[in-house]
């Protein structure tokens, strides 16, 4: 497989995917059709095949668990950058 840069129709994919194959508690279609479209309007979002990661490269996922009850406490896409920011920051030596 090749690296294949995403495209908005294959983050509404995902999104509606997840709506029906998910585990509940997602949050709205209408917030994952946004973030799909922040995505690839700020970066240029790619999916590669495991096998071309090499052996020391890292993986991280950018996810959050929510509850019904913290309906105005709703994490917002620049939470998950700023953990990724955090995250390099204290790990750039290692």
């Amino acid at each position: 497989m090749d690296i294949k840069k995403l495209e908005l129709t294959d983050g509404e994919a995902a999104v509606l995917g997840g709506a029906v194959l998910g585990g509940g508690g997602g949050g709205s279609i209408e917030g994952g059709m946004h973030n799909a479209g922040l995505a690839v309007n700020l970066g240029t979002p790619t999916l590669i095949a495991l096998d071309q990661l090499d052996g020391d490269d890292l993986v991280i996922t950018a996810s959050a668990v929510g509850a019904p009850a913290a309906k105005e406490k709703m994490v917002r896409p620049v939470d998950h950058i700023r953990a990724l920011e955090l995250f390099r920051e204290r790990n750039s030596s290692k």
